[in-house]
């Protein structure tokens, strides 16, 4: 007899109208000159491999450990994105391909979505975490272009939305493996 577990969805969306992540970062250039130029330059070089806008690449290089339009006021910024994106992968991440059960972690902002599931999920560097979204986990390397998208029209701000999977066996077996 074939048993199944439960499975719960959980839908999490968080908005904010106003500046887009990239025209936050335009609008700081001037202050955060270092920071500006490394991304603006990690764009440049993407562009020349495949076609992103910049508004696309700085939206992702700006989830990125230690990235913040604001680091030039306070140095301690620049975590608590990826600190969520890691969250959600460590309690939302269950799967299962045969009822369709796949988590989902969506950015709007602008004219860019970024989409991240279980295909691209953050790695550590040096204790820091990065979100690349290809396969070889480099951020020198264009990312998929499933899963940074250009949109047609522009969204005024940024809306994070998350769908989790949730699944007490999944959880239980992930954090009693951890602690071995």
């Amino acid at each position: 007899m074939k048993t199944y577990s439960i499975v719960g969805e959980l839908y999490l969306s968080f908005l904010n109208f106003g500046f887009s992540i990239y025209e936050g970062f335009l609008e700081t250039k001037d202050d955060n000159i270092d920071l500006y130029t490394s991304l603006k330059n990690g764009c440049d070089s993407i562009k020349t491999k495949i076609a992103f806008s910049d508004e696309n690449l700085f939206t992702l290089y700006a989830l990125q450990d230690g990235v913040s339009r604001l680091k030039f006021k306070d140095e301690s910024r620049g975590t608590g994105t990826m600190k969520f994106i890691n969250c959600f992968f460590e309690f939302g991440d269950y799967f299962n391909i045969e009822k369709k059960h796949s988590p989902n972690l969506s950015i709007l902002s602008g004219k860019t979505q970024l989409i991240c599931d279980n295909k691209y999920k953050p790695f550590n560097k040096n204790g820091e975490f990065f979100l690349s979204l290809n396969d070889v986990d480099d951020l020198s390397e264009p990312p998929s272009k499933n899963h940074l998208k250009d949109l047609y029209y522009s969204f005024p701000g940024t809306l994070l939305s998350i769908r989790a999977l949730l699944n007490q066996e999944h959880i239980t077996k992930k954090f009693t493996n951890e602690n071995n």
